[in-house]
């Protein structure tokens, strides 16, 4: 997925899928340069996108022009096993992204 901020547009489409005993591998690429110092990247998962009472957060690792998640399937079970149909992509305090939950 290429990084672009649409400011003042809809969030981008962000639909993950989770597998019940596999990690989560994700990577974003800046298209050039790197990201600034201090920025924020994180998933939030929570069940009803109307209410983000108790999200799952898992932040990304940013190095140079690279966020990534590398998550285990233990963490990947726990969003299934919560319940969580919704995900929420923010970069710093803004929402970026959402899109639906998928198990397989």
């Amino acid at each position: 997925m290429a990084a672009t901020l649409p400011l003042g547009l809809e969030p981008i489409n962000v639909p993950v899928t989770l597998s019940r005993d596999g990690a989560f591998v994700a990577n974003l690429t800046k298209n050039s340069g790197v990201w600034p110092n201090g920025t924020e990247v994180e998933l939030w998962f929570v069940v009803d996108a109307a209410d983000l009472t108790d999200p799952i957060i898992w932040p990304a690792t940013i190095i140079d022009s690279v966020i990534s998640w590398d998550v285990p399937a233990s963490e990947c079970l726990a969003v299934i096993q919560d319940g969580a149909k919704n995900v929420r992509l923010h970069y710093n305090t803004l929402l970026w992204g959402k899109g639906k939950v998928t198990v397989k």
